[in-house]
């Protein structure tokens, strides 16, 4: 038997969620618009928001700069305290947990 409850409790409303991933006592959120949420556990079952970010494209080539687009997944890589963002635009991130900072020196990859 399993009980459903929520984790958070002060999700932004007005977001569809698209991607979730857990490391550590943080939970980060990805967001059909692009948005990234990392939230913390500061207590038992009690989450903060830490950050709230916006992934963006550097795909220039064919116009302006691609802001629009989701995050499709979030994959944790405990070993090296990483987390990879995959796109729709197919564009993979690179970001440092737990604080969910973007990797600067990462040449951004796309068409994956």
């Amino acid at each position: 038997m399993f009980k459903v409850c929520s984790l958070i409790k002060d999700l932004p409303s007005g977001f569809q969620f698209s991607a979730v991933a857990l490391f550590e006592k943080n939970i980060y959120i990805g967001t059909t618009n692009g948005d990234l949420f990392h939230y913390m556990e500061i207590g038992p079952a009690e989450y903060v928001l830490i950050s709230k970010a916006s992934v963006e494209s550097s795909n220039t080539i064919n116009g302006p700069k691609i802001t629009d687009f989701a995050v499709k997944c979030i994959h944790v890589i405990r070993s090296i305290s990483r987390a990879v963002v995959l796109t729709t635009t197919n564009q993979v991130l690179l970001y440092e947990l737990p604080e969910f900072q973007l990797v600067q020196e990462q040449k951004q990859i796309q068409n994956i």
